[in-house]
């Protein structure tokens, strides 16, 4: 049985569930507005954007370095 959990605690491990999110890769990409298939077998994908890509990259080297 799990114990309680005090109210510091609670958000100690929310901040660490939100960090190991950010390190996903499959996280990391935008939400965008999925790209037309290229043949009738495939299946769509996301576009990606590299300004996005380097916003993100950017944003969290600096919360490593932080």
């Amino acid at each position: 049985m799990p114990r309680n959990h005090r109210a510091k605690e609670i958000a100690k491990i929310a901040r660490a569930k939100r960090d190991s999110a950010l390190e996903r890769a499959e996280f990391r990409y935008p939400s965008e507005a999925r790209v037309a298939a290229a043949s009738p077998t495939s299946f769509a994908v996301k576009a990606e954007d590299p300004a996005t890509q380097a916003m993100i990259a950017d944003f969290l080297e600096k919360r490593r370095t932080a």
